[in-house]
């Protein structure tokens, strides 16, 4: 692989770029922090509620990458690894600091108002309450379901990342589903919605 990173590029040129990276090649990891910065910020930015918060600890997380490159065992997809690090810098911040965290959606677009303003302002109505909802979440269930819908990652993958049994990925998806579906609920009951 030569120059940047692409939207084409593989697991294996990742593999390649941390091998890189592990024999202190600068010029990999520019290459490998442009195509994995923005991924490491999205997904702490979705569970810590602070911009500042979340940049410091995605930067801790790509200092880690560096440091730790030659660690990389293969076992997982290097997105994995990566957003491991980046899940337990996520959890070492949140004890230190003991902060809330913010929307899952951040990132996500908004409706076009334009072309249906009553359906644009519905959408804003039942993103807030799902803002809501989501925040009553715990930390650990608001992680298995980013990384599982934002994501995409498989229930192994996110067992690998948050380093535990795949069975309790599973256990934590149902009952925050449950969690989430109870409270939506909830709320659109109490304002009359349901």
């Amino acid at each position: 692989m030569v120059g940047r990173r692409t939207e084409g590029s593989t697991d294996a040129d990742d593999r390649h770029l941390l091998g890189r990276i592990a024999a202190g090649d600068r010029a990999a990891f520019d290459i490998f922090y442009h195509a994995y910065a923005r991924r490491v910020l999205a997904y702490v930015r979705d569970i810590v509620h602070g911009a500042d918060l979340a940049e410091e600890v995605a930067g801790d997380v790509m200092v880690a990458v560096w440091k730790s490159a030659g660690r990389y065992a293969g076992r997982a997809r290097v997105l994995s690894w990566v957003l491991g690090i980046a899940h337990h810098k996520t959890l070492d911040a949140l004890r230190r600091r003991g902060v809330a965290f913010a929307p899952l959606d951040d990132g996500m677009p908004a409706d076009d108002a334009a072309d249906a303003p009553g359906a644009a302002l519905i959408a804003l109505e039942e993103r807030a309450l799902l803002e809501d909802a989501l925040r009553s979440l715990s930390v650990e269930h608001r992680a298995v379901l980013q990384l599982m819908y934002a994501f995409g990652c498989s229930q192994s993958e996110i067992a690998e990342i948050v380093a535990c049994p795949v069975a309790t990925v599973k256990t934590r998806v149902f009952y925050a589903k449950r969690r989430l579906r109870d409270q939506l609920e909830r709320m659109h009951a109490a304002q009359g919605l349901a």
